[in-house]
């Protein structure tokens, strides 16, 4: 220092002052950013606080930090969750916690892993939620710590769930209804429209696939759509966006024909949809109602059929045919009152007054009733009038007579086949009803406003009964509904009432709905009123009955034959049965049938066994012969009731021929389709009782695994009494799979593989107890073969868990008689310690006791219990 010049001195001291402020501003921003920096800790903690996601932070597995978002989701505190023995797994649902712990396995191995994902949580209360989650890693302390952002998505989950069960709502109504539906695209500004969807109903009426029409032009699917004239329609509706309806015209191209009914609309999207339907059907029907009005033929003098004539309803005249047909002579019948053919003084008076109102009214009547025969015996006819002078119609009445029985037989069987097998697949109708599973109405659509008047305000939440006309139909449809569950789709016709009161018949399809799982959530109803279609049926056949002539009001086609066999005359059924008019007919022979005729097997039949060639041969009338006839018009053999009657002139020679031909194509074809839905029935219920078991064993098996996880001893005997009684019953589905009569339960067989599952389940036991199962063979129905395997798997089973305690040995039987009275006779007897004398078995407290009780209940029958020398319950149904 001494040395230092005094220069150096200042200069140093010049240095040290500077370094000294510059220590002084250093010390000063130090201070500014410790202060921004507690500033930025407070506004961040502000914000985390007040997040409206939880978050947290986690280190070593346990909680160092939680905003009060997380304490509010999961409902604990910091003082909760940051203590030695809680384990953060703890908010994880346990359907999530393998997925949380894999990403924890995967974490700790220095795996990179997406940062946001999804889990189900758990509150403090036990209540799940549906969270998204993002982590990200920290160094904190000596390690690395988590800290993660917590999102409740529970209503995002519950709003993407409602959305896909709206969209497939709407898609299950789109293929299903019966309305065609084809949605466009607009292309080139409206100079051309390109298909975007296209419904099943659609496919079925244009005869295409919908994978065959994707992408396409219309112009191109529908070549002449212009000529038409609906394509104007697309063009103008797509640019104003009000909607049109194309009246019914007609549509053909070089693939397809018919008439449509258009009804085009403009989408929110922008997309052309037209809604339309086949009225072809209709149209015909207007036709055929047009036809009808013509002028028929007068009736032939002779015919196959039951004629005569009344006046003021005493006979004054009979044919042959109807004396045949109820037994009477002419003689027997002339002059008599018309109820000597009635059996009931109801018939006569019904058939009267009918019959006359109908003459009255449209000139003619036809009613079904019943004549007697002479002998008593009933049978069912046709009974068709016409007067002989319009003037004065119950002077005199000419009648034909034909005999329906077996028709009306046959119709009865196909009606009762048709009401418990019939099809689920028919038109549906515009008005749509959506219900849930409890029937109440949750949505409907502008159509059905229409129809009932009633706005979705006024409905929505109300059981669907509100539009019903009859409370008790209703209640049908409910038990229907349930029977049906889960098969495609069916329909029914009941009467509906609209908001104003107006009654309306209303033909209903019904298909379900579904969530993602599968499981029914409710179902659609498709409605339209047939109001319309009803009174046209009506209108065309009092039409027919009005205009028909006596003769071609006969349900058969008759012809008219010459003594050598050759046609002379024939209806206008003759000629719709043979395909060909009366004049072409008339130059027909014998030999005209050579290559037409079968047998009622199929086989060809010869033209000597033909009925018009016995007669000419034999002169002696055949009746009701069936044959079959393939004409040149048709593929198929079409199948007829065939009669032939001679016509002798004054000398006693055969004259003329008159045969009838009454088609029972569809009678054939109604007892071949009984057959049919009668094995399809078989086939169905085995795969019921199948399913029912499986179903029971899963549920079995289910019971099982869970019981596993259960330490309470007697939880776990309940858990097996429950498992043990399933078994029981899916034996009995299994017994009915396996069985060739579905209706009955070999049950003596039953009982020997029920009660040696028992005992085996009872393995402790095989040593010390003698079990004995002594059944007479026999088989019981369902309804009874439940409760009774039910009540001895209840009585074995108590007496292998109760009768024989500390080791005891003794014996176990099973013996079912069958007694004299037809009735059976159950004894479960045991020689172990046996019920408490205290034990009140009338009143029984325990599950078991109180199920076998409840099961002879069931079965209308009686038991009883003796204590002596162990246990004896008797039990007669």
């Amino acid at each position: 220092m001494k040395n230092k010049t005094k220069k150096q001195l200042e200069s140093e001291l010049q240095n040290t002052h500077d370094r000294v402020e510059e220590l002084r501003d250093s010390e000063s921003e130090l201070k500014q950013t410790i202060k921004t920096l507690k500033a930025n800790e407070a506004r961040y903690r502000s914000l985390i606080e007040h997040s409206n996601d939880a978050i947290y932070l986690l280190y070593d597995r346990k909680f160092e930090f939680i905003n009060k978002k997380f304490q509010q989701m999961f409902g604990y505190s910091l003082d909760e969750v940051n203590v030695p023995n809680f384990d953060f797994i703890q908010l994880v649902a346990p359907k999530s916690r393998a997925l949380i712990e894999d990403r924890l396995q995967k974490a700790a191995q220095g795996e990179e892993l997406t940062s946001k994902y999804e889990f189900t949580a758990l509150t403090k209360s036990g209540e799940e939620l549906e969270v998204e989650t993002s982590i990200s890693y920290i160094d904190y302390k000596e390690g690395v710590a988590s800290q993660g952002v917590i999102r409740d998505i529970t209503e995002r989950k519950k709003t993407e769930q409602a959305r896909r069960e709206l969209e497939e709502r709407y898609k299950q109504l789109f293929d299903n209804i019966n309305s065609a539906v084809a949605v466009y695209q607009a292309a080139d500004e409206g100079k051309d429209f390109i298909f975007k969807d296209f419904n099943k109903a659609g496919e079925r009426i244009e005869q295409i696939k919908k994978t065959e029409v994707l992408g396409k032009s219309v112009l191109e699917v529908f070549p002449n759509i212009k000529k038409f004239g609906l394509f104007e329609v697309f063009q103008r509706v797509w640019k104003s966006g009000n909607p049109e309806h194309y009246p019914v015209s007609f549509y053909q191209d070089d693939r397809i024909s018919g008439w449509r009914d258009n009804y085009v609309c403009k989408l929110p999207t922008g997309e052309v949809v037209s809604a339309y339907e086949d009225v072809t059907e209709q149209k015909k029907a207007e036709e055929e109602l047009q036809e009808s009005n013509e002028t028929l033929q007068s009736l032939f003098k002779a015919a196959p059929i039951g004629i005569g004539m009344v006046s003021h309803r005493v006979l004054e005249n009979v044919n042959e045919t109807l004396c045949e047909m109820i037994g009477y002579t002419a003689e027997e019948l002339i002059g008599k009152s018309a109820r000597i053919l009635y059996p009931t003084d109801r018939d006569y008076e019904f058939v009267g007054k009918k019959k006359y109102a109908q003459i009255e009214k449209y000139g003619t009547g036809t009613v079904e009733t019943r004549f007697q025969r002479k002998n008593g015996e009933v049978i069912d006819v046709l009974l068709s009038s016409s007067p002989v002078n319009p003037e004065d119609p119950k002077q005199q009445v000419t009648f034909t007579v034909l005999d329906i029985t077996k028709q009306k037989r046959a119709e009865q069987e196909l009606e009762e086949s048709e009401e418990k097998y019939r099809g689920l697949f028919s038109s549906l109708r515009d008005a749509i009803l959506v219900a849930d599973t409890d029937r109440k109405i949750i949505d409907c659509n502008p159509a059905f406003t229409e129809l009932f008047g009633y706005e979705l305000e006024e409905i929505k939440g109300k059981e669907t009964e509100y539009v019903y006309h009859d409370p008790q139909q209703f209640q049908e449809m409910g038990e229907l509904i349930q029977q049906k569950m889960g098969e495609p789709d069916f329909f029914y016709t009941i009467d509906y009432e609209k908001k104003s009161g107006d009654v309306f018949p209303g033909e209903t399809k019904v298909f379900y709905l579904k969530n993602d799982q599968g499981e029914i959530t409710g179902f659609i109803g498709l409605i339209r009123d047939i109001t319309e279609r009803m009174q046209a049926e009506r209108q065309l056949r009092e039409s027919e009955e009005k205009y028909r002539g006596l003769f071609n009001s006969a349900l058969a086609g008759i012809t008219v034959h010459d003594s050598e066999g050759q046609i002379i005359a024939a209806n206008k059924k003759a000629e719709e049965v043979f395909g060909i008019s009366e004049q072409e007919l008339m130059k027909k022979d014998v030999d005209f049938w050579t290559h037409s005729l079968f047998k009622p097997n199929g086989e060809p039949m010869e033209i000597e066994d033909f009925p018009i060639s016995l007669v000419t041969k034999s002169k002696v009338p055949r009746e009701g012969k069936t044959i079959g006839l393939s004409m040149a018009k048709d593929k198929d053999i079409r199948w007829f009731l065939h009669s032939a009657r001679p016509i002798f002139n004054p000398d006693g020679n055969l004259d003329k021929i008159v045969t009838s031909f009454v088609e029972i194509t569809e009678q054939k074809k109604a007892e071949s389709q009984i057959q049919k839905n009668l094995k399809e029935k078989n086939v169905m219920l085995k795969e019921i009782h199948h399913r029912v078991k499986n179903n029971m064993q899963i549920i079995s098996s289910l019971i099982n695994l869970q019981s596993q996880n259960i330490k309470d001893q007697e939880a776990l005997e309940s858990f097996r009494i429950c498992r043990e009684r399933i078994k029981a019953m899916a034996l009995i589905h299994e017994s009915l799979y396996e069985s060739q009569n579905l209706a009955e339960v070999d049950f003596s067989g039953y009982v020997k593989k029920m009660t040696t599952h028992l005992f085996a389940a009872h393995s402790e036991l095989s040593e010390r107890i003698n079990f004995t199962v002594n059944i007479d063979p026999l088989f019981l129905d369902v309804n009874r073969a439940i409760p009774a395997g039910l009540i001895i798997n209840e009585l074995v089973s108590n007496a292998f868990k109760h009768g024989f305690p500390g080791g005891k040995s003794g014996s176990v039987s099973v013996k079912l008689k069958i007694e004299d009275s037809g009735s059976y006779s159950l004894m479960v007897s045991d020689t172990g310690m046996g019920f408490p004398e205290s034990y009140d078995w009338k009143n029984p407290t325990t599950l078991g006791m109180q199920l076998v009780s409840d099961l002879v209940k069931q079965l209308n029958g009686t038991m009883n219990i003796i204590r002596q020398k162990g246990t004896k319950v008797r039990i007669k149904f």
